[in-house]
């Protein structure tokens, strides 16, 4: 999906709230889902500064991202990660905005080989503790919140009453920014994708070598 809000960078104001552990029930979230996701770093407040959507089949071992990202001049990024084809296609478009609407021009793609599986974006809630409510002022959202802190390595997740829903992922590698990952949309039933969702375009299918 692409959308056109302008540079648009808004502030997700974060409040705790005292509750006790016993009102959340561990998180236990698919890893095969699609979901719309908002992304912002954290300098000295949350700022979303790009969206796009997430396509996981965790079982087939392929996942799809897309970012667009409203610079100077508007890029739209895809990247599909085809572990069971062993190659990671990158793709960035720029976004043509001059007439009415907004259209792709051609973009510039690119490969690169890997192995092994789609990682486990949940598998950190198996020891994950409770840390508490959170209140997100600019959505509105109380998330009860659990993470796992470790030597410098930060990821926690935030959900409401169903534990698996997801709404905010939050994650900080060492030496990196506060990275939140906000979920507006996110179904993880089982036939929330189909093997359609990760086609590489023929484009960069024929870079390959």
């Amino acid at each position: 999906m692409i959308k056109l809000l302008g540079a648009i960078f808004y502030v997700a104001v974060v409040y705790d709230v005292v509750v006790t552990a016993q009102h959340s029930k561990r998180p236990n979230i698919s890893e095969t889902f699609v979901a719309e996701v908002d992304v912002g770093a954290v300098y000295k407040m949350p700022q979303v500064n790009s969206w796009g959507t997430w396509k996981r089949d965790y079982k087939k071992n392929m996942g799809y991202e897309s970012s667009q990202h409203n610079e100077f001049v508007p890029h739209f990024y895809e990247t599909w990660r085809r572990y069971d084809m062993g190659v990671v296609y990158n793709m960035d478009s720029i976004l043509d905005t001059s007439l009415n609407g907004t259209s792709l021009l051609t973009g510039s793609c690119t490969h690169y080989d890997l192995t092994g599986h789609l990682p486990n974006l949940f598998g950190f809630l198996a020891n994950a503790t409770y840390i508490g409510m959170q209140y997100f002022e600019i959505f509105d959202w109380k998330l009860h919140m659990w993470g796992v802190n470790e030597t410098g390595f930060e990821v926690a997740v935030g959900v409401m009453e169903d534990p698996s829903r997801p709404y905010i992922l939050r994650r900080r590698q060492p030496g990196q920014d506060l990275t939140y990952y906000f979920f507006n949309s996110f179904n993880g039933s089982t036939n929330a994708v189909t093997a359609a969702d990760f086609a590489v375009p023929k484009e960069c299918m024929k870079s390959t070598p």
